[in-house]
């Protein structure tokens, strides 16, 4: 298993196909963006630290997908506009990012 470089190599491997298998496509854009906010609770806005193509290609989705979970997030109170995400309820984003 190749994983990028900033992925730490406990990471790769059987614990990466499960996070990337266990989750739907909304459930890991949630928690990717939950993953990059500091504070726990909203409003928050953040820069994406990369393009949304290589973000869809780390999280296991077509770009497409990426787009789309991204609109399905709107109903959850989170925003995007360009590489700017505004995240209304952090505890919301993190409850959807449980797979359990």
């Amino acid at each position: 298993t190749r994983c990028l470089s900033d992925w730490s190599s406990d990471v790769c491997s059987s614990d990466l196909i499960e996070r990337l298998t266990s989750r739907s496509a909304l459930q890991r854009v949630a928690a990717f963006l939950a993953g990059h906010c500091t504070g726990e609770r909203g409003p928050i806005s953040l820069h994406l630290p990369h393009g949304k193509g290589f973000i869809a290609a780390r999280l296991g989705m077509e770009p497409e997908t990426f787009s789309r979970a991204l609109a399905k997030l709107r109903g959850h109170g989170v925003e995007s506009r360009g590489q700017t995400v505004h995240i209304a309820d952090m505890a919301s984003l993190r409850r959807l990012s449980d797979p359990a």
